[in-house]
């Protein structure tokens, strides 16, 4: 998508925008694709690229965030491959000695 660097310098004319997004699964898994193509719709319908977030909860099925950003410019952003679809396809989620991992294939 992009450099989140350039998108952390928010000007009074980029604008901060603000959305809670609250997401609910069957587990932990599900949770994290679901909150994934969550980030890629609002890149794809609403341009907004998000570089904070605030979790208000956070379990292994549910989540609640305030999520701040900017739309997205190709003047200031330097735009990158465009994220198309996030997959099942070879999805590994797994407990490691120092926390999570996950193996995620996105459609470019």
């Amino acid at each position: 998508m992009t450099d989140i660097r350039a998108i952390r310098e928010i000007t009074p004319e980029s604008g901060l925008q603000c959305q809670t997004l609250e997401l609910a699964e069957k587990n932990k898994g599900e949770l994290l694709l679901h909150w994934m193509r969550e980030l890629l719709y609002y890149f794809s319908a609403k341009r907004l690229v998000f570089f904070r977030f605030e979790f208000e909860r956070l379990t292994e099925k549910t989540l609640k965030v305030k999520a701040a950003g900017t739309v997205f410019d190709p003047a200031r952003h330097v735009a990158k491959s465009e994220v198309k679809a996030v997959t099942y396809h070879g999805f590994v989620l797994s407990e490691t000695s120092s926390g999570w991992q996950a193996e995620i294939i996105l459609d470019l």
